[in-house]
């Protein structure tokens, strides 16, 4: 578990700042999505997608949930 810390230094929403960082926090995810097969991810500013593609429902389900799980991972190793 990751020891918890202050913020004491924020962007107010909206800034032209954000959609910056945005893209520089999120690129890693480019990286895991390129190595997808049969899934893939859309990112729009602060929002995001995951599409799977199977012969049954069951294994594309499957699919987009180990796209969520690595995606989450990323997300929980960089303190997100």
């Amino acid at each position: 578990m990751m020891n918890t810390f202050n913020i004491e230094h924020r962007m107010p929403q909206g800034s032209p700042l954000s959609p910056i960082l945005s893209a520089l926090y999120t690129t890693p995810l480019l990286d895991i999505t390129d190595q997808w097969v049969h899934r893939d991810l859309n990112l729009y500013v602060d929002d995001g997608a995951i599409f799977a593609v199977s012969a049954t429902m069951v294994v594309a389900t499957e699919a987009a949930q180990q796209g969520l799980n690595q995606i989450l991972q990323l997300l929980t190793t960089n303190g997100l």
